[in-house]
């Protein structure tokens, strides 16, 4: 009986480690990789602050915005706060 016990927790004991280190080199030796550009989101109404201090409503992605930001120097927050 103690042989058997000893032998089931051998194997236990393998079963184990071998789990674990397989999860280990495939965890290492993956790549991981960004996607095919940046992350815009959904479109989503922009209360957006000119230059001039004038203020536009616009409708858009945050890349969107950015690109608008960039190119009028206005400044935009998400509408409604």
């Amino acid at each position: 009986m103690k042989g058997t016990a000893s032998l089931v927790k051998g194997l236990l004991t393998v079963g184990v480690l071998g789990t674990l280190t397989y999860g280990a080199v495939t965890l290492t030796t993956s790549t991981a990789s960004a996607g095919p550009g940046p992350l815009c989101g959904y479109s989503t109404l922009w209360d957006c602050t000119m230059p001039d201090r004038s203020h536009r409503t616009r409708a858009g992605t945050r890349c969107d915005i950015a690109n608008f930001e960039k190119a009028t120097g206005a400044h935009c927050v998400p509408s409604g706060l």
